[in-house]
């Protein structure tokens, strides 16, 4: 039996995700065969990884203040609603 991880995450038709969810709430299938789902376990704190790119090409200089603030705004948001769901 090969072993392959699976991960999910189930939304609303409003965007919101649905917490509670249980094994049976699954099927999962491999070219029309149902597949047996061995084990199962809701993750609410999977590590994310982000980039960011800021344009300092020179025809940026003048608002390269501008940038870095905007794209340190937008990382705070990002953090701040990762730990509204921890």
């Amino acid at each position: 039996m090969t072993l392959v991880n699976l991960f999910a995450t189930v939304r609303d038709k409003n965007k919101r995700i649905v917490p509670n969810l249980k094994q049976d709430d699954f099927k999962v299938a491999e070219d029309n065969q149902e597949q047996k789902i061995a084990f199962f376990s809701k993750e609410v704190a999977l590590p994310i990884t982000l980039a960011l790119l800021l344009d300092t090409s020179g025809s940026e200089q003048d608002m390269l203040g501008a940038i870095q603030d905007a794209g340190s705004q937008f990382i705070s948001r990002i953090i701040r609603k990762a730990m509204k769901h921890w």
